[in-house]
């Protein structure tokens, strides 16, 4: 198995402490993804929650972390959480989970997400 999707909601942070002991010592041979609740995703929340999930999953990176699914939060205040998170090498990538068109749309129209609207008009 070489990549690992989790989340701080699955079993408060229990399965994440789970991951944590199954890559223990092979770290490098798994790509982590992990997930921010939306009711996290302000910039201060999801910067907590991301420092919150590296330390249950005993890492210094996520590969890759997601918004698990669209909330009330302004989703500007989203990406400026990511994009500081991946400043400050806590994450390497971001993305989205459970996103409908219109949430995609939205997100494609933010400054932060030009990135993704190339690649989603690269693959239409």
């Amino acid at each position: 198995m070489t990549l690992m999707d989790t989340a701080e909601m699955y079993g408060d942070g229990a399965t994440e402490k789970l991951v944590a002991e199954a890559i223990a010592g092979r770290r490098d041979e798994v790509f982590l993804v992990s997930k921010v609740l939306p009711h996290h995703a302000t910039v201060r929340g999801t910067i907590a929650a991301c420092e919150a999930s590296l330390r249950r999953l005993n890492t210094d990176v996520i590969d890759l972390y997601l918004l698990h699914w669209r909330g009330s939060v302004a989703l500007s205040e989203t990406l400026e959480a990511f994009t500081a998170l991946v400043k400050a090498g806590k994450i390497r990538y971001w993305g989205v989970s459970n996103f409908d068109d219109a949430d995609m749309e939205e997100l494609f129209a933010l400054n932060g997400a030009k990135r993704l609207l190339r690649i989603k008009c690269s693959t239409t």
